[in-house]
């Protein structure tokens, strides 16, 4: 089994976590479950922050992997039924999750992959800003020879 050390970090004001696992380290931002930096040991780091990103809560942070839930760019140029879901005056670029703050699951090994796992209260709990429905979104990021994130959404019906 591969050592793991995950740490605290702060990028500005930002919380972070610092994960390394399998010859390889990521840093991810608890505000929008945002994916800053991606790296193997020995290489050119593969995803990385832009030099003018901030670390300010609130604020998008520039460079990454960020995640756009539910929608993408301007909502006025995603489909008809997504933009009549939306009943606020100005909708956020790339949806309502990237400044809000997730929350960590326990971590856990499965073979050579560590696997963090992480969900967005404020969804489950149908308090999204202007979102009308309760949902569970959650962020899988799976580190061992490959690096692999998948989002999943889920509707929890009526509250």
């Amino acid at each position: 089994m591969s050592h793991t050390v995950i740490q605290p970090e702060m990028l500005g004001q930002l919380a972070c976590w610092r994960v390394r696992h399998a010859g390889s380290e990521l840093l991810i931002a608890e505000q929008g479950a945002q994916l800053l930096e991606y790296r193997r040991d020995g290489e050119e780091p593969l995803i990385w922050l832009s030099e003018q990103a901030a670390g300010q809560p609130g604020v998008s942070v520039r460079g990454g992997v960020p995640l756009c839930w539910p929608w993408f760019g301007d909502l006025n140029r995603n489909p008809p039924a997504l933009r009549a879901q939306y009943p606020g005056e100005t909708p956020p670029f790339h949806g309502l999750v990237r400044t809000l703050d997730w929350r960590w699951q326990q971590p856990v090994v499965e073979g050579d992959e560590l696997v963090l796992r992480l969900d967005c209260p404020a969804a489950a709990a149908g308090t999204l800003p202007g979102w009308p429905h309760a949902v569970a979104v959650e962020l899988e990021i799976r580190m061992g020879q490959r690096l692999r994130l998948q989002l999943s959404s889920r509707n929890l019906g009526a509250q």
